[in-house]
Order: C-alpha cells, then sequence, then structure tokens
C-alpha cells in the first residue's frame, strides 16, 4: 500500500498553480506549496 492524498481545490482549475495564468488561484497554490513541502519533509529524509 502506497500512502496518498488528494486534495481537491474548489475554484481551483488546471493551472491553479502557476501564477502566469489565468487560472492561478493563490490560495489553492498556497497550500498547494504547504502540503508539497510537509510531503518532501516527511518522506524524503536523509537516513
Amino acid at each position: 500500500r502506497i500512502p496518498h492524498g488528494i486534495f481537491r481545490y474548489p475554484g481551483a482549475d488546471h493551472g491553479f498553480f502557476c501564477d502566469h495564468r489565468a487560472s492561478y488561484n493563490e490560495a489553492a497554490a498556497s497550500d498547494a506549496w504547504t502540503q508539497v513541502m510537509q510531503l518532501f519533509s516527511r518522506e524524503l529524509q536523509a537516513t
């Protein structure tokens, strides 16, 4: 079993993370970045 998570952001369309697009959604992008950094911190620790 592979740990995973799915996050949906109401009102955020394809490309919501790219601040050069009309579909950019600042609130969704900010939360998504937090989720990515938490994943990296949790899963990519050096041993």
